[in-house]
């Protein structure tokens, strides 16, 4: 709170700095499980950047990301991060790390709305992409096969969904700080998986270490919050 003030004071309540120190609240408000606050935090931070750099700004397409997030509307969703990767095309072409991260959130999106044919299509793209950019033993390949997973789990293909979903976990470990809470979103879909398979006894197993790795991270955002109160 006391370097949000003092950057809106340095800055003014219309600058972009702002705006990422509002975003990065959000964040610590998302983890916290405030969603009102991170709402309206990222609305604030949206309207900051469009206006301070215009609609075609990398800046903007993550606050749009960003947003998708929190938006409970299937339509709206879909629109905020389809603007954001066309954006992000618009600015950089496709062989960047950027448009395969907003490429990565329209994915997921089209899973979690069951649109299965536009995650395939899209898939098809970004595993590429990510093949050619970062090579196959790289987090940003594991997240792809980890999606590919997903899709033959909604798709009700389990023997598919579990190789690729191991496959991504290994990837992970192997690529990623096993420490780190980069692993957790492999574990959890395995965990996931496993519930939805009724093999409980690996549920719980890939279950138990995720929340061991929520905690830890949930327990460093404290400790920072705690440390930002006191300064």
């Amino acid at each position: 709170m006391k370097s949000a003030a003092m950057i809106k004071k340095m800055f003014g309540s219309k600058h972009v700095t702002y705006a990422t120190v509002l975003n990065s609240m959000a964040l610590l408000y998302n983890a916290l499980g405030q969603t009102d606050k991170t709402t309206m935090l990222l609305l604030e931070a949206s309207s900051i950047v469009k206006h301070q750099t215009g609609k075609y700004s990398l800046r903007y397409a993550t606050s749009l990301t960003n947003l998708s997030t929190l938006l409970q509307d299937t339509a709206s969703r879909r629109w905020a991060l389809t603007e954001a990767l066309n954006i992000t095309e618009a600015l950089v072409g496709t062989q960047h790390a950027a448009y395969i991260n907003k490429l990565s959130h329209l994915i997921s999106f089209y899973i979690e709305s069951g649109n299965l044919a536009a995650a395939k299509e899209a898939l098809n793209s970004g595993l590429h992409l990510t093949r050619t950019l970062y090579g196959e033993h790289s987090l940003n390949y594991a997240s792809m096969i980890r999606s590919v997973g997903k899709v033959h789990e909604a798709s009700q293909d389990y023997l598919l969904a579990e190789q690729s979903l191991k496959k991504a976990y290994t990837i992970a470990m192997e690529a990623g700080d096993t420490s780190t809470f980069s692993i957790a979103p492999y574990e959890y879909a395995l965990a996931d998986f496993f519930t939805t398979t009724m093999r409980l006894d690996s549920a719980e197993h890939y279950l138990a270490s995720y929340h061991k790795l929520l905690f830890s991270k949930v327990q460093s955002i404290a400790i920072m919050r705690f440390c930002s109160l006191k300064a």
